[in-house]
């Protein structure tokens, strides 16, 4: 076998060897990695489920605390006033309240009065059976329990997720002797879980504990990771758990750039092959057949003046030496080359923004980003003047001069205007402009080009939310001004005067509260107009 067959049987085997270790190896350290981050973001969404659902009883418990710290309420367990029935305790106002009963009992477990209605039909219904039981079991236990702690969280009953809130009966500043309790509750239908599922746009379910519950994540598919986690109940019990389905996109994502990461080392490998086989025979293994064939001659020869040893540092030793060295070093000037070029018009390919080069203000040169705001092909923009992008003459000019005439006092400049896209639309675009050359305008300039179109949309949003809300609140504060006039004239018993205007100043608390929120988002406002570029 001779010495060319040789090598390129070695050279195979090498390279095949160690591409099948790498992508081995790498295969199975990349989805490593894109695993612990699929189940990380699981966890999140597992985590924001539960913040919401959580959000949502803590709502119930502040519209139950309301109702249960009420003059109203806490003289109504006392002489069940039929007044009080008849304006409170009405279907508009489990409809309003989001409520699906309400239960009203005395402080030695007497029911008072009880509600139930049906949401998605709008009508009153009896209190389920299931539910019944649960309180003739537990009433005595949640009048204890609501002295010692909050009571508020889950039930599961009759296969049904509800979320619920028991407090105390106080009067309006709080203060006791309790007369009772007030129980709400709301069922976590299908379409209030259906809700969370869309406020978060991934799917939630909740079910009741089986046998097989547990607290897991698992990749049931390519496509989803379940995350599961069991949730107590008012009690401490397990009640239910919850299910959060994630898209896998991450790792679909993932999978398809290790594909082309792999594929091109495979090329990359098969091209250094081809190379590598290619230059030994060109410079190294031609040559030695060349010497050997000079070898023969000199024998055949029989020569004296022989140059050639076979061992030691003879003249072929230090040539393959000479062009070991010599091919070492292109060979790491143009890897440096290549790694240079190619990072380069990576970051100008993935670059999310317009970048291109202009001279007298026709295109040199434009990347893949101008595409995408532009609508128009590289090939279409290239030579071509700009001004078919703006609406105008007169807008064209006015960005030619703060780009260009403004050059001379700043190396920088920038500017907003608008682009009218290939498909006929309006984008708002923000343009930065550097010359190429300080000292040499005529070589060109760098334009650097970003769509802003949503960051304006938001912000003119955000002021009509701004504005709006200020509206409302001063709409509130009139009103309340003049019942404050007419309960201090009018009115002559002075404990109703006086209880009209506690509950006045509790609603000029409440404005203050949203005044000081409307002023932080003035803040924030602020904040997000300097910082939004």
């Amino acid at each position: 076998m001779g010495i060319r067959r040789k090598t390129t049987i070695i050279y195979i085997i090498l390279i095949l060897s160690f591409l099948t270790s790498f992508l081995s190896y790498s295969n199975s350290i990349y989805l490593s990695g894109i695993n612990q981050i699929e189940v990380n973001y699981a966890i999140d969404n597992l985590m924001r489920a539960e913040n919401v659902l959580e959000n949502q009883i803590t709502n119930l418990d502040k519209t139950c605390k309301d109702w249960a710290y009420w003059d109203d309420t806490y003289n109504f367990i006392q002489n069940r006033n039929r007044d009080y029935i008849s304006s409170n305790l009405i279907p508009d106002t489990m409809k309003n309240l989001n409520l699906n009963f309400m239960i009203l009992i005395d402080s030695r477990g007497n029911i008072v009065h009880k509600m139930a209605f049906d949401s998605q039909n709008n009508i009153e219904m009896d209190i389920p059976f299931e539910f019944n039981d649960y309180l003739s079991k537990n009433v005595n236990d949640l009048i204890s329990l609501v002295n010692e702690k909050e009571v508020r969280g889950l039930l599961f009953l009759d296969d049904k997720p509800m979320i619920i809130s028991v407090n105390p009966i106080l009067k309006s500043t709080s203060e006791g002797p309790s007369r009772g309790i007030l129980i709400m509750g709301r069922y976590l239908s299908e379409s209030e879980i259906s809700k969370i599922s869309d406020t978060l746009q991934i799917p939630i379910y909740i079910n009741g504990i089986g046998e097989e519950s547990e607290e897991k994540i698992s990749f049931e598919s390519e496509n989803y990771i379940l995350a599961q986690k069991v949730l107590n109940d008012i009690n401490g019990k397990p009640a239910v758990i919850i299910n959060v389905k994630t898209p896998r996109d991450i790792f679909r994502a993932g999978k398809k750039q290790i594909y082309f990461s792999q594929l091109s080392i495979i090329l990359i490998g098969v091209f250094f092959i081809l190379a590598s086989l290619f230059l030994m025979d060109k410079l190294v293994l031609s040559r030695i057949t060349k010497m050997r064939k000079e070898v023969t001659q000199l024998t055949t020869n029989e020569s004296s003046n022989r140059r050639i040893e076979l061992s030691g540092s003879d003249e072929i030793s230090n040539l393959a030496n000479d062009i070991n060295d010599m091919l070492q070093k292109i060979e790491d000037s143009e890897k440096e080359l290549e790694k240079r070029e190619r990072t380069l018009q990576g970051i100008l390919s993935a670059a999310p923004v317009g970048i291109n080069l202009l001279q007298n203000r026709i295109w040199v040169w434009s990347n893949k980003g101008m595409e995408e705001i532009t609508g128009y092909k590289i090939e279409e923009l290239l030579g071509k003047s700009p001004r078919f992008l703006y609406e105008s003459d007169e807008e064209y000019e006015r960005v030619g001069q703060i780009l260009y005439k403004r050059q001379r006092d700043n190396d920088i400049v920038e500017v907003e205007t608008k682009f009218l896209t290939k498909n006929g639309t309006t984008k708002d675009v923000y343009i930065r402009n550097s010359p190429l050359d300080p000292n040499d305008y005529s070589k060109g300039y760098i334009t650097v080009v970003l769509d802003i179109t949503l960051r304006k949309k938001t912000q003119k949003q955000l002021d009509e939310n701004l504005a709006y809300f200020a509206h409302l609140v001063d709409h509130i504060r009139n009103p309340l001004a003049i019942i404050s006039g007419f309960a201090q004239v009018e009115i002559e018993d002075n404990a109703l005067k006086e209880r009209i205007m506690r509950q006045i100043e509790r609603i000029e608390d409440t404005i203050k509260q949203l005044d000081k929120g409307w002023i932080d988002t003035e803040d924030t406002k602020k904040f997000l107009k300097k910082y939004s570029r």
